[in-house]
Parts: C-alpha cells; structure tokens; sequence
C-alpha cells in the first residue's frame, strides 16, 4: 500500500500546488471568480460521469494499468493548461478564449484524467484488508498521503506563487511525471486480474446510501473551504495577489497539518468505528468553519482551516470503509468509484456556489458551511442505519461471504437498490 500512497501524495500535491494561485490567478487574466469555479466543476463533472467505470477498470484491469493511462494523459493535459495561462498572462489570448482554454485542459482532459486515481488507490486497498480495523487504517493512508499533499503543495505553490504565478503551474506536469515513473517502475504488475467479477452497486443501494450522504456533505464543506480561503484572506488581510498566494498556501497547510494529525494520529490512537469518526469529524469540522465567520484576521483564518481539517480528516476514512465493509469483493471497485463521483459532485455544486454567494455577501458561504457540517452530525447521530452498521463494525470482520450475496449488516435484503454484476 506504500507505493499506491506515494502515487496519491504526488498527484495530488500537482493538484494542490495551484490552489494558492487560483484566486490571484484569476484576478490577473481579469477572470470572475464564478468562471474560475466553472473550471473546477467542469473536471469534477467529469470525475461524477466516469468515477464509478474507473473503479470497476481498476478492479478488472490492475492499476498499474489504469494509473500509467491516467497520470501519462494528466500530465499532456496540465502542460496544455500551462500554456493557455501563459499565453492569457502575456495578453496573447482574449479572455474568452483563455477561459475556453482552461476548461478544456484543466476541466475536461485533466478531469477525465483524475478521475481515476483516487477510486484505483482505493480498490486496491479493499483487496488487501478484510477487517474493519485494516479497512479503516489502509483508507486512512490513502487520506493521510492527501493531507500531507495539502502540506507540501500549497506550501510549495504559494512560495513559488511568490515568485511568479506560473511557476507551481508549470511544476504540476512534473509531480505528475513522478507519480507515473512509481507506477512504471515501483507499482506490482498486478492487483486483481482481468477475470476478477465485478459488480455494479446504486447510489441508491441502502447499505452504502447513508455513507454517501456524509462523504457527499463533508466534501462540500471542505470545497467551500478549498475555494472561498483564497478570497477571504485577500479581502480580509488586503494583501497583493503574489502576497496572497503565500498566505492562502500557509492557510491549507494549516488545513493538511490538522488532516495529517487526524489520520496519523487520532484514527489510531483507539479502535474507531466508521460512525464514531463521522460523527466526531462533522463536529470539530463544524467548530472550524465557525471560527472562519468573524473577521480575526490571519488567527482566524489559520486556525478555522486546521480545525476543519481535523474533521474532514476523521470523518473521510470514516465514510469510505464503512461503505467499503458492507459490500463485497466484486462490489469494491464500483463502491469506490461511486465514492470519487459523490465527492467530485460536491466540486461542480460547491466552487460555484460558494463564489456565488460570497459575492453577494461573504458571511453567508461560512455560515451555511458550518451548518452543513452541524447537519451531517445531526444525520450520522440519527441515522438507524448508521447505528446498526456502527454496532456490527465492532466485530473484527465483515463475513465476505454474506458481503458478496449482499446481505451484510442487511437484515436479509440483498442490497437494497441491489447491484448488477459485470
């Protein structure tokens, strides 16, 4: 699982490392926020459409395979990005155009590129454990490798943003580059083969149902967070665009640190239920972006984001392997696809939302962020599934016999929505 964490740390530091230039990014091609948004929905619209058949690719083709593929057109795609943004920053290019651009590079051919990574890291975490602490530990690891990339790339992005905004643009296409040569080199050939079944399971489907609500709210949360930190700390602190690029990098990775803490730290320090985690996480979560509603300048702003990376980083693991232990082994790699196109949901609705609103008021998107997360406490503590699923987890493993007929934790009924198999 080691090689499949550092392959996840990589590409996603490539992804993080230009969030600290978004916002003085777009400012500089004269881009309105809401069309910056547009180009995160785009790629995470494309993450919702092919999530769930990259993670059934994953399972019945390897991932080595399926990773080479992904990161090797990731890579083509953020270099034609770069180009378009240098090109909009020399005033080469009309802005209709660059916006064009941009979303065809980092919207479409990025998204279809992303959209594998995390599902493939995922199943092939669910092959090697069977136990709920395994389960929760390896999908932890996959999390803690993208809090430690919320570390690393903003902090490198907003050091390198300080110098020239294009500088952590044209970084990403290496990380990614790296990330592939692990792949190519590091990577077992393979992980499950291609005679391996596979099986469809529905958003609908009532064992896993309830884990997608609270992955669906928490990565909402997190993406008003990931959008809106930029535009606060500019608006607030009055700093110049390359300024702001520095602090918004420090600001998330105050966020990766409380992530980090969480995963490495927390999750192991008692054996959690996945319920315990999503209702703790929700809560601290709550509490963070709180604290991100009254103007205490870079206090505030530092240490709402850790707090809610804190959350996020319990209450993630949590939604994943609990959803990962009541299906069974054929059903894994489309569970982890469904996750990645729920949380990809959350990018189209959230960074369009999030600037909608904060250009009508800026205290409304931290208000409803932290209600958000109060609701999904509210829905883990009250959710009788939640609480069934919580008490058969304190047994070490899930029976993959029962899993795999899709009775686990299920009273007899095969699935609910029911799953179709490959």
């Amino acid at each position: 699982m080691l090689g499949v964490a550092a392959i996840v740390l990589l590409a996603q530091t490539a992804l993080t490392s230009i969030v600290p230039v978004i916002a003085p990014f777009a400012r500089a091609l004269g881009i309105a926020e809401w069309q910056m948004g547009l180009v995160i929905s785009v790629a995470a619209l494309c993450i919702v459409l092919t999530g769930p058949r990259w993670g059934r690719a994953a399972q019945r083709w390897g991932p080595k395979r399926v990773l080479a593929v992904s990161l090797g057109n990731g890579i083509l795609a953020m270099v034609a990005f770069a180009l378009v943004a240098q090109a909009g920053l020399a005033g080469a290019l009309s802005v209709l155009t660059v916006v064009g651009g941009l979303i065809a590079s980092r919207g479409v051919w990025f998204g279809l590129s992303e959209a594998a990574l995390v599902p493939t890291a995922q199943t092939y975490v669910a092959s090697l454990t069977d136990s709920r602490e395994a389960r929760v530990r390896g999908m932890a690891s996959i999390g803690a490798a993208q809090g430690v990339s919320m570390l690393i790339g903003p902090a490198a992005g907003g050091l390198l943003g300080g110098i020239s905004l294009m500088a952590p643009v044209w970084a990403s296409p290496g990380l990614l580059a790296a990330a592939l040569l692990i792949v190519l080199i590091g990577l077992p050939a393979r992980r499950g083969a291609a005679t391996d079944p596979t099986a469809r399971v529905s958003p609908l489907d009532r064992r896993v149902l309830p884990y997608l609500v609270v992955s669906f709210g928490m990565f909402t949360v997190l993406g008003f967070v990931d959008i809106l930190i930029g535009f606060v700390a500019q608006d607030r602190l009055g700093q110049s665009p390359e300024r702001t690029a520095l602090t918004t990098g420090l600001a998330l990775v105050a966020a990766g640190v409380g992530l980090v803490l969480s995963q490495t730290v927390i999750v192991r320090l008692r054996s959690w239920s996945p319920r315990g985690l999503m209702l703790v996480g929700a809560i601290v979560a709550a509490l963070g972006f709180a604290g991100l509603v009254p103007d205490l300048g870079a206090v505030g702003i530092f240490g709402g984001v850790f707090l809610a990376g804190i959350g996020m980083g319990m209450a993630s693991p949590g939604a994943i392997s609990g959803a990962t232990l009541v299906v069974g082994r054929a059903e894994q790699g489309s569970i982890a696809g469904l996750i990645a196109a729920v949380n990809a949901l959350t990018i189209i609705v959230a960074p369009l939302l999030a600037t909608v609103l904060y250009g009508f008021a800026p205290a409304v998107p931290l208000l409803l962020g932290t209600a958000a997360a109060l609701a999904i406490a509210g829905f883990v503590w009250a959710s009788p599934r939640l609480r069934r699923d919580g008490a058969a987890h304190a047994g070490e493993a899930v029976d993959p016999a029962l899993a795999q007929a899709g009775l686990a934790q299920d009273g007899g009924d095969p699935g609910g929505a029911g799953a179709a198999v490959d």
